[in-house]
């Protein structure tokens, strides 16, 4: 899955930030997938993820009433991605364990910072099928954003987020319009496949909002 790969930032604001990315194989294991993938998300749910939902169930920042009963009760069971987001390592490690011994035989898939990854691996028994590494961006890359508006925009995988929103929040919080957190859920919403990390996102929007970026 490597819309996940691609999240820009420092070795210390990466570390505050794991995705989990779930699916179902046609043809290969998605026999009784839809209770398997509702069991996953109940598992997810107990560990107060920082985000978790799919472009078909929302996520907890679209949903309403009781967003973890809701993104559950509307899990569809196919082979869409289903995913979550954690904001420490040790949390990941806890959440990949208990998938672990649950054997729902769904693919999971974890994009992080490397050695954090590998350590939650060790921690669940698990031994990594594949790894995949962002090269970073190539070409005219002076058309880009900048760097730390690029930090928030490739949280969403399938860019999402504008980055002129992102200039407009950080303007709004200089003004006291809104606050960094109320700012980085309205970044969040866009996002439908739950990749956003809204905890992230509210530390680098109160960074960029003090300091020049």
């Amino acid at each position: 899955m490597t819309h996940s790969l691609h999240r820009e930032g420092s070795r210390d604001n990466l570390n505050n930030d794991f995705v989990m990315l779930t699916t179902v194989a046609v043809g290969y294991n998605e026999e009784n997938a839809k209770e398997k993938l509702k069991e996953h998300f109940r598992i997810i749910a107990k560990y107060d993820p920082v985000n978790m939902g799919s472009h078909g169930t929302g996520h907890l920042y679209t949903c309403k009433g009781s967003c973890a009963d809701t993104i559950i009760d509307n899990v569809k069971g196919k082979s869409h991605t289903h995913n979550a987001v954690f904001s420490d390592i040790e949390t990941l490690g806890k959440v990949l364990k208990e998938l672990n011994d649950a054997e729902l035989g769904l693919s999971v898939i974890i994009s992080g910072v490397y050695d954090e990854v590998k350590k939650a691996c060790e921690y669940a028994g698990l031994k990594p099928h594949t790894v995949n590494f962002s090269l970073g961006v190539h070409g005219n890359t002076a058309k880009l954003a900048k760097q730390k508006i690029r930090e928030i925009t490739t949280m969403c995988g399938h860019g999402m987020i504008s980055a002129n929103l992102v200039e407009k929040m950080v303007a709004d919080i200089q003004k006291g319009k809104i606050t960094p957190r109320r700012a980085a859920e309205k970044l969040c919403h866009p996002c439908y496949c739950a990749l956003f990390n809204v905890e992230r996102a509210e530390s680098l929007l109160k960074e960029m909002a003090v300091n020049s970026y």
